[in-house]
C-alpha cells in the first residue's frame, strides 16, 4: 500500500385435416384408434422411456418475481415433468416402448391436433414454486405424425408462456405464435397405440425440444404451442397416459383460434412436456438508515441535518437451497463496502453489515450485495503424470538477468486466463509468469496466492529469488498444430541468488482447453518462502497450490483446469437520507455599554432561524482573545475519498528503504495564523493503533513546486484520534486531530504540510489516507520522500491528501465564566422562521472607572455552516461619576443646576 491501494411457449399447433370440429376419420392404416383435432400437449423428457410418473418443483401461484433477479444459476437440470407417456416400457415394437389408448376404458383419443397449418393449439400449466425462479432453457414436448417413420418430421414448434390460463385472464410473458422455436426432434424409442395393438409402429413419438431462455418467478404459468410437419397427418399431442386411469388434468386446446377449451377422454387429460434449466439461487437484501451506532434501523428513510453520522444497514437473507460462501458489496455512495468477503451464508440465514457515513447533502442511494458459492477460479490437480518436454535445445533463449522480466513472448495463439484473452506471456526470473507487461520481478521471496499487491495475472511455478543471471538457461517454444498447440516455457538449472538449489521446470499453456501445467524435474529451496498457483489479473481472485519454505518432491506435475463457474445471485436495495438544516442569524453582531459604576444594563440579543429545521442553541461565555489573531477559519479543507493511502512512517517495512514521510500543497491569499490539523489515517495491517503516537509536524515554504524551507518544526504534537468507522484497506480508519503548541503565522503564498510518525520499529505501519481536492485552497499533488523529515523530496501529480488545516480554537471552546456579564436564557431551540430574544446583562458593580473590559457570548447551535457565533461584548465604566446628574453626550453642552 506504500504507493497503491491494499484495500435471457412455444404454442405447438396440431396440423389437423377437420372434417368437423371434432374427430378426425380413422386413417386407413390406423390401429382402429382416432386422432383427434383438439389437443393439449405436455412435453416429457427427451429420453428412451417417458415415465414413470410427474415430477414438480410448483406451488401456489404468487407474482411474478421480477427482483432481486440472479446473476448465475446451477447447472441445467429437470424443473417439472409433467407427467408420464409410457405404459409398457419395452412391449412395444421391436422392443421399445408403448404408450397406449386404453380402449378397455372406453377412450378412444390417441392425440390431439395442435398443428400450425390450421392454427390449433394446446395448453397446459406448470407451478414453480422456488423463491428465486427459474431459468427455463429449453422445454420438451411430444408429438407424433402417423405413418412416419423413427426419423422425425417435425419441423416447427410456436410457443407462448402465459402468466395464467390462456384468454382467460392470463398476459403472455414469453414467446409469439410466429417464431419457430425447434431446436432438434428425435424418436423417444416409444410409440403411440392402443391396448390391443401393443407393437403397433406407425406413430413413432417424437421429443421436441423448444429453446426458451427466460427467468420467470414464482407463479402458476400455462404453456401454449402448436406444432408442424412434414406429413398430411397431425402432428398430434399424446396426452398423459397412466394405466388404470382416464383423467390426468387440464389440459386445453383452441381450434383454429378459438377459445381454449378442456380436452376430454372419458376424462379430463393432460399433455406431457419437460421443463429444463436452472432453479435461480435468490437473495434479499434489506437496507435502512438510522443515527444509532451499531445498530440496525428500521426505516429506509430519515432526515437529519449537515454533519449528522448516519449508519447504513445492509440486511442479506439467503432465500435459495444453495450456501453462499464469498460476498461482493457495492454501494453507489458509499463505494465497494465488500470484495470477495468469505462468510457461509446457508439456506434461510442472514447476515447484515453496518457502515458509517457522514450526511453532507440529500442522497437517495442504492446497495447491491452479490454471494457466490465459490470464487471462479482453476481446480488443481497434482497427481497428474509427468511429461517433460525438453525444450532447451530447440526452443527460443530468454536471455534474463537477476531480477529480472522479459518482453513479450508470443504464444501464438489466444490463451484466456481467468477470463481475459491473452497472445503474449512475460516471464519473470524469479520462477513466475505473467500475461501483463509491466509487472515487477517480483524479487525475492513467494507471496501468498491471491495478493493484492503486484504482480498480478501470473502463473507462479517455484516464486522465489532465483537467479538465471549466474547460470542455467530459460527458453520458450510454440508446440503441436492448432487448434492443439501449447506454449511451453522452461527453466533448466537456474539457481537460486547466492548460487545453487538448481530449478528445472517447464510451464505449458494449453490452446483450447486453456489448461495450465507446471512440471518439475528439480525444485529444491534454499530456506525462503516459495509458493505456486494462479491468480487473475487484479490479485483478488485465486488458487495456491503451495506456500513453503521446502522443496518440492520431484519430479511431480501440478495441472490447473478452470473450474465449473460457481453458482451466484444478486439483489439490490435503497435509502434516502434527506438533509434539513437549520440557519442562525444572531443580530446584532456585537453588544456595546458606556454605563456608570454600579449600574446594570441589559442588551437584547436576537436569535433567529430561517432554516427549515428546528435550531438547537446554547450559550457559553468567554474571555476574548488575547491577542487578535491574523485569520481565523478553515484553511484547507480535503475530505478524505477512502480510496488510497499512503505511508507516512518513519520505521516503514513497506517502503522498500524503511520510511517514508509525505507532504501537502496548499496556498494562502491572505494572512492566517495555523492552530490545528486535522487528517484521516490509519495503522497498516491491524485495527489496533500503536500505543504512541509520535507524530511530527513540519510546515515547508515552497520551492519551485516541493517542499523548500522549513518554517515551522514541532515533534511529539500534542494530539487526539477517534475511530470513525469506516474501513479501509482492511482495517480500520481513524480521524486524528493535532493542536500546534505554537500558533504558526503564515503570510500569503504557497506551503506544504509535512506529518509522519515515528513508530519506533513497531511492526504495524502507518498511513495517511488520500482526500478530494480543496478548490479553493488546494493545490494538486503532493510529495514524497524516502526519508523522514523529508529531504529530496519527489512530486506526485496524482494523489491528494485528507487534510484539514484550521486557526486557532476559539476561546468559546473552552468557556469560563465573566463576573460582570450573565445570559438568560442559556439555551434554548428556534423554530424555521421564528426568533428568540435573549437577555444579556452587563454589571458594572465593583469594576473600575475608566476601565474597558472584553468577553465574548458564545452562541452554539446545530447549524451545520455555522456551529458557533461569537459576539463580541464591551462595557467601559464611566469615569466621572461625580457628574452624575449631568446631561450626557456632547460636552460643550453641559449646563449646572445650582439648587
Amino acid at each position: 500500500m506504500s504507493r497503491s491501494r491494499d484495500v435471457s411457449i412455444l404454442t405447438v399447433i396440431a396440423l389437423c385435416l377437420l372434417c368437423t370440429a371434432g374427430a378426425w376419420a380413422v386413417p386407413a392404416a390406423s390401429d382402429g384408434a382416432a386422432d383427434l383435432a383438439p389437443v393439449s400437449d405436455r412435453p416429457a423428457a427427451a429420453s428412451a422411456k417417458l415415465g414413470p410418473g410427474p415430477v414438480n418443483r410448483g406451488g401456489a401461484k404468487v407474482p411474478l418475481l421480477r427482483f432481486p433477479h440472479q446473476l448465475g444459476d446451477a447447472p441445467q437440470v429437470v424443473l417439472h415433468d409433467n407427467g408420464p407417456l409410457v405404459t409398457h416400457p419395452g412391449g412395444g415394437f421391436g422392443g421399445a416402448d408403448a404408450s397406449a389408448l386404453q380402449t378397455a376404458l372406453t377412450m378412444n383419443i390417441l392425440g390431439f391436433g395442435h398443428q400450425i397449418v390450421n392454427n390449433n393449439r394446446v395448453a397446459d400449466d406448470f407451478t414453480i414454486s422456488d423463491p428465486g425462479g427459474w431459468q427455463i432453457d429449453t422445454i420438451t414436448f411430444f408429438a407424433y405424425q402417423t405413418g412416419s417413420t423413427t426419423t422425425s418430421t417435425i419441423n416447427d414448434i410456436r410457443l407462448q408462456i402465459w402468466d395464467g390460463p390462456p384468454g382467460a385472464g392470463g398476459v403472455v410473458v414469453f414467446g409469439d405464435l410466429v417464431t419457430n422455436r425447434l431446436a432438434s426432434s428425435s424418436f423417444t424409442n416409444a410409440y403411440r397405440v392402443t391396448d390391443t395393438t401393443l407393437t403397433a409402429n406407425n406413430r413413432p413419438i417424437m421429443a421436441d425440444v423448444a429453446t426458451v431462455g427466460i427467468t420467470l418467478g414464482p407463479g402458476t404459468y400455462w404453456l401454449d404451442w402448436m406444432t408442424g410437419g412434414t406429413l398430411a397427418s397431425g402432428p398430434w399431442a399424446p396426452p398423459v397416459t397412466v394405466l388404470g386411469s382416464t383423467g390426468t388434468g387440464n389440459g386445453m386446446q383452441s381450434l383454429a383460434g378459438g377459445a381454449f377449451a378442456p380436452v376430454l377422454d372419458v376424462g379430463p387429460q393432460d399433455f406431457p412436456f419437460v421443463i429444463e434449466g436452472s432453479a435461480v439461487a435468490q437473495i434479499a437484501l434489506n437496507k435502512t438508515v438510522g443515527t444509532v451506532p451499531g445498530v440496525c434501523a428500521g426505516t429506509d428513510a430519515i432526515t437529519v441535518t449537515t454533519g449528522t453520522s448516519v449508519y447504513y444497514c445492509f440486511t442479506v437473507t439467503n432465500n435459495s437451497a444453495e450456501t453462499f460462501e464469498f460476498h461482493d458489496l457495492v454501494d453507489d455512495h458509499l463505494g465497494t463496502l465488500l470484495t470477495n468477503f468469505p462468510l457461509t451464508l446457508t439456506p434461510g440465514a442472514s447476515a447484515e453489515l453496518i457502515a458509517p457515513d457522514v450526511a453532507t447533502a440529500t442522497v437517495t442511494n442504492t446497495g447491491t450485495w452479490t454471494a457466490a458459492t465459490a470464487l471462479p477460479g482453476y481446480t488443481i490437480d497434482d497427481t497428474i503424470a509427468v511429461n517433460f518436454e525438453d525444450i532447451s535445445g530447440t526452443g527460443t533463449a530468454v536471455p534474463l538477468t537477476d531480477d529480472s522480466v522479459s518482453p513479450a513472448l508470443p504464444m501464438g495463439f489466444t490463451f484466456n486466463f481467468f477470463g481475459a484473452d491473452y497472445t503474449d506471456a512475460y516471464i519473470s526470473s524469479n520462477g513466475f509468469m505473467t500475461f501483463l507487461a509491466g509487472q515487477p520481478n517480483g524479487c525475492c521471496t513467494g507471496a501468498p496466492i491471491p495478493t493484492a499487491a503486484t504482480p498480478n495475472a501470473i502463473v507462479a511455478g517455484w516464486w522465489e529469488d532465483l537467479n538465471p543471471g549466474a547460470g542455467g538457461a530459460v527458453h520458450y517454444q510454440t508446440l503441436g498444430v492448432a487448434p492443439n498447440r501449447r506454449f511451453v516455457a522452461q527453466f533448466t538449472n537456474v539457481p537460486h541468488f547466492g548460487g545453487g538449489n538448481l530449478v528445472t521446470m517447464q510451464f505449458k499453456l494449453f490452446e483450447g482447453s486453456n489448461v495450465v501445467e507446471v512440471h518439475y524435474q528439480a525444485a529444491p529451496a534454499d530456506g525462503g518462502q516459495h509458493s505456486a498457483g494462479v491468480e487473475n489479473e487484479t490479485g483478488a481472485v485465486g488458487n495456491q497450490w503451495v506456500l513453503q519454505t521446502t522443496g518440492l518432491p520431484t519430479p511431480i506435475a501440478v495441472r490447473y483446469s478452470i473450474g465449473a463457474p460457481p453458482v451466484e445471485a444478486s439483489a439490490s436495495d435503497t435509502a434516502t437520507v434527506t438533509i434539513a438544516d437549520p440557519n442562525i442569524v444572531v443580530s446584532p453582531p456585537s453588544l456595546t455599554s458606556l454605563q456608570g459604576a454600579g449600574t446594570q444594563v441589559t442588551l437584547p440579543l436576537d436569535i433567529q432561524n430561517t432554516g427549515v429545521a428546528d435550531l438547537d442553541w446554547t450559550i457559553d461565555e468567554a474571555a476574548p482573545f488575547a491577542d487578535a489573531p491574523r485569520g481565523t477559519g478553515t484553511f484547507l479543507n480535503q475530505a478524505p475519498n477512502q480510496v488510497n493511502g499512503l505511508f507516512a512512517d518513519s520505521t516503514c517495512e513497506r517502503c522498500g528503504t524503511g520510511q517514508q514521510s509525505i507532504a501537502e500543497n496548499f496556498t494562502l491569499a491572505a494572512p492566517a495564523t495555523i492552530g490545528q490539523i486535522t487528517f484521516w489515517g490509519g495503522y497498516f495491517n491491524t485495527d489496533t493503533p500503536l500505543a504512541t503516537d509520535v507524530l511530527r509536524v513540519l510546515v515547508h515554504a515552497d520551492a519551485s513546486g516541493l517542499p523548500g524551507a522549513v518554517v515551522y518544526d514541532e515533534s511529539n504534537v500534542a494530539s487526539t484520534r477517534v475511530q470513525t468507522g469506516v474501513i479501509l484497506f482492511g482495517v480500520h480508519e481513524w480521524e486524528f486531530t493535532l493542536t500546534l503548541a505554537a500558533p504558526v503565522n503564515l503570510t500569503p503564498g504557497t506551503y506544504w504540510v509535512e506529518i509522519f510518525n515515528n513508530t519506533a520499529g513497531n511492526p504495524d505501519d502507518f498511513f495517511w489516507e488520500t482526500g478530494n481536492l480543496d478548490p479553493t485552497h488546494g493545490l494538486a499533488g503532493s510529495g514524497w520522500t524516502t526519508a523522514t523529515p523529508g529531504v529530496a523530496w519527489n512530486f506526485d501529480g496524482a494523489t491528494d491528501l485528507a487534510i484539514q488545516i484550521d486557526g486557532p480554537a476559539s476561546p468559546c471552546y473552552t468557556p469560563s465564566d465573566v463576573p460582570w456579564l450573565s445570559v438568560s436564557p442559556l439555551a434554548g431551540t428556534t423554530l424555521p422562521a421564528a426568533t428568540d430574544t435573549v437577555d444579556v446583562t452587563l454589571d458594572s458593580t465593583g469594576l473600575t472607572p475608566g476601565a474597558v473590559y472584553d468577553a465574548l457570548v458564545c452562541v452554539l447551535s446545530n447549524d451545520p455552516d455555522t456551529s458557533l457565533v461569537e459576539v463580541p461584548v464591551t462595557l467601559t465604566v464611566d469615569s466621572m461619576p461625580f457628574f452624575g446628574d449631568f446631561e450626557e453626550g456632547n460636552t460643550s453642552d453641559w449646563t449646572l443646576q445650582v439648587p
